[in-house]
C-alpha cells in the first residue's frame, strides 16, 4: 500500500462524488487539511476512519486499502490486504517509538551540558534541550521517511539554528557548544551508515 497511490484514490473517488476535501473532510469530523495531506500522499488516514472513509466515498474498506474499484474480493486477498495494513502501521510504530527515544536520549544529554556549564535553569535547560531533539527528530525523519523529506529538512535545520542561537545568547563556552554539534553530527553519521 503506497501513500501516493491511495491519495489519488481518495481524490478521485471524492471528485466522482461530487464532493470538495471540506465536504468530506466535515463528514469524518477532520479537517479539510487532513484530506489534503491524504490526497497529496503525505500520510494514510487513521485506521478507525477508515469504515467512515469507504462509506463517504462509496467504496469497501478493501477496495479503499488497495485503491482499486473491485466487484469481489476473495477472503485471501481480503486477508492479504489487511496484513499489509498491520505490517505497516506496526513499522510506523516501531519508527516513532525509536524516533521518541532518540529525542529523550539528545535531549537528556544537551539539558545536562547545558546545565552542568552553569548557562541555564534545569527548564532552560530541558528546553535547549527540546529544540536540539527537534533538529535531531528532523533529521531522523529526513532519511527513514522519504514523502516529506523537505518538511523533515526544514525543521531539523530550523531546530539546529534555533538551538545555536540560544547557546550563543546564552553566552555558552564554544567548548560545550562543541560537544553538542559532535552529538548531532555522530547522530547524522549513524543514520547515513545504516
Amino acid at each position: 500500500m503506497n501513500a501516493k497511490d491511495m491519495g489519488m484514490f481518495i481524490c478521485k473517488l471524492r471528485k466522482e462524488n461530487n464532493m470538495t476535501q471540506m465536504e468530506l473532510a466535515q463528514q469524518l469530523h477532520v479537517t479539510d487539511k487532513a484530506v489534503s495531506r491524504w490526497e497529496r500522499g503525505i500520510g494514510y488516514p487513521d485506521i478507525q476512519l477508515l469504515p467512515a472513509l469507504s462509506e463517504s466515498l462509496h467504496v469497501s474498506v478493501a477496495e479503499l486499502i488497495s485503491c482499486k474499484k473491485s466487484l469481489n474480493y476473495s477472503n485471501e486477498e481480503v486477508t492479504n490486504i489487511i496484513h499489509n495494513l498491520d505490517v505497516y502501521k506496526m513499522e510506523s510504530f516501531r519508527q516513532d517509538r525509536k524516533a521518541d527515544k532518540i529525542s529523550l536520549v539528545c535531549m537528556i544529554f544537551v539539558a545536562a551540558c547545558v546545565y552542568i556549564s552553569g548557562h541555564g535553569s534545569i527548564i532552560g535547560s530541558l528546553c535547549i534541550g527540546a529544540i536540539f531533539a527537534m533538529a535531531v527528530i528532523g533529521l531522523y525523519y529526513l532519511y527513514y521517511d522519504n514523502s516529506t523529506k523537505r518538511i523533515y529538512a526544514f525543521f531539523s535545520l530550523l531546530g539546529l539554528l534555533l538551538f545555536i542561537q540560544f547557546l550563543i545568547f546564552m553566552g555558552m563556552d564554544y567548548r560545550w557548544i562543541s560537544y553538542i554539534l559532535i552529538l548531532y553530527i555522530i547522530v547524522l553519521l549513524n543514520m547515513i551508515c545504516r
